[in-house]
Parts: C-alpha cells; sequence; structure tokens
C-alpha cells in the first residue's frame, strides 16, 4: 500500500522548523526574561498561542532579512498583552483574594424562601397537634433528647 499523501502546506517547511525553533526565545519574551521553573511553566498555554498564531498567519508571513524573530517577537508580545489585560479584566471583575464560599458576604434569605419556610413548620406543626399524646411524647424525645 502506498503511504498516504499530505496536501502541501502554503508555506516552506524550513519555516516551520525555524518557528520551533525558536520556541525557547518565545518563553524568554513571555517570561520577561525570568529564569523561575515556575514561571515558565506557568506560560505554556501563552506559548502554545503564540505558535498556534504563528503557524496560522504563516502564510502571509513577509520574509525578513532577520528570519522570523521580529515578526514572531511582535506576535508574543500581543499574545502577553492579551494575556495581562485579560487577567486585570478578571481582578476587577472578580477581585485578587480568594474566599471561602461560607465565608462570603450573602444577603441570608430571601423573602419567598423564608414564607416557604415558615409555611412547611406551620404544616408540620399542625400534623404534631394532631397526633396522639404519647406518639407526640415519643416524637419530642428523639427529636430534642436523641
Amino acid at each position: 500500500m502506498p503511504p498516504p499523501k499530505y496536501p502541501n502546506p502554503p508555506f516552506p517547511l524550513h519555516l516551520l522548523s525555524e518557528l520551533i525553533a525558536l520556541q525557547p526565545y518565545i518563553e524568554h519574551i513571555l517570561c520577561d526574561g525570568s529564569r523561575d521553573p515556575r514561571v515558565r511553566a506557568a506560560v505554556q498555554d501563552q506559548v502554545q498561542t503564540v505558535l498556534r498564531k504563528a503557524i496560522q498567519h504563516l502564510p502571509s508571513y513577509r520574509p525578513h532579512k532577520e528570519g522570523l524573530r521580529p515578526w514572531l517577537a511582535q506576535i508574543a508580545r500581543n499574545v502577553r498583552t492579551d494575556a495581562r489585560r485579560s487577567a486585570q479584566s478578571y481582578n476587577e471583575t472578580f477581585g485578587h483574594n480568594r474566599v471561602a464560599a461560607e465565608d462570603a458576604p450573602h444577603p441570608g434569605p430571601s423573602p419567598e424562601s423564608d414564607a416557604q419556610a415558615r409555611a412547611f413548620l406551620d404544616n408540620v406543626f399542625a400534623h404534631i397537634e394532631e397526633m396522639p399524646p404519647d406518639m407526640r411524647d415519643v416524637l419530642y424525645l428523639a427529636a430534642f433528647c436523641g
């Protein structure tokens, strides 16, 4: 069986190999030069975004005397700026501090749920009052005395 035929890419393959070889350069730009492994691990999604955008726009690339570096650096800066804007917008919306759900301020029960609970309890107490006294005593002992 003959090997499968793949369509020719709309750009020279040497550009793709040069692009992949520049991945450490992309990381350096996105990390602002930090060598901290935690920072480098945190930007891996952004590195993938840069590579995806670069490959997507590679057919429109115009050769530069310095190669792909300046073009790729601009894409990386744009992705970094977009990520910072997104983080800033998220922090403005939701705040910086994480609060446990039980510690978060809340308005309390709504008037509707309060009225429903009150009606339910009235119904329960009405049924308890209709019980024979010996069953009512057992219920009270089980409920309140354990």
